[in-house]
């Protein structure tokens, strides 16, 4: 399963990350990576982000531990348990990479404080504030499901945390600022990740 797992990261790491970062760059000129930018505006987002950093090294440090002989806590080679990692995979890469092509020209990873783009809440986003968020939480626990071990869990915890608290101290007060009214009345309608779990009081 290790190198099936590794083949997996790597397709996700390419699509969402590099595809869609070279979409976004061909229809507006502009990279949608703003991480130093992001990284600036204070200690609590810059720990938000470290833990999402780590959540996502323990993939390839999780592959390298198994590899090396790691035990793991269930025959993840079993029939069942390989075509449940692959559902969960497949719905969180292509979940992950729709609600992306979803956003338009708002997509972006991190804060970019000199853009004027719209406030997305059509299509998944209808029903969850933060879908990419949640669809990647889903790809993580693929990796969990395909190789069952603390360090597997560890990166899935590490990235769920890391998201939630990025939401809150970084994308929430930037939107809330930027949109005013408009994103009150959204997050008062829609749950943070999931559908009517995490809406705000307007």
């Amino acid at each position: 399963m290790v190198v099936w797992t590794l083949a997996g990261w790597l397709l996700w790491s390419v699509v969402v990350l590099v595809l869609r970062n070279r979409i976004h760059l061909r229809s507006t000129g502009r990279s949608a990576i703003f991480v130093r930018e992001t990284s600036r505006m204070g200690a609590r987002v810059r720990f938000a982000g470290l833990l999402l950093v780590l959540g996502k090294a323990l993939v390839p440090g999780t592959m390298l531990a198994v590899g090396c002989g790691w035990p793991l806590w269930w025959d993840s080679s079993a029939p069942v348990a390989r075509a449940a990692a692959f559902a969960v995979f497949a719905v969180g890469l292509a979940g992950t990479f729709g609600c992306q092509l979803a956003m338009r020209a708002s997509w972006r990873i991190g804060i970019d404080h000199a853009s004027r783009t719209e406030l997305v809440t059509d299509g998944p986003f209808r029903y969850s504030r933060n879908p990419i968020y949640a669809f990647v939480i889903l790809s993580a626990t693929a990796l969990f499901l395909a190789l069952p071990c603390v360090w597997s869990l560890a990166a899935v915890v590490l990235v769920g945390i890391g998201f939630a608290l990025h939401v809150r101290w970084a994308e929430e007060p930037f939107l809330r600022e930027r949109y005013g009214e408009q994103y009150t009345r959204w997050a008062a309608q829609v749950g943070r990740f999931l559908p009517w779990f995490g809406r705000q009081r307007e």
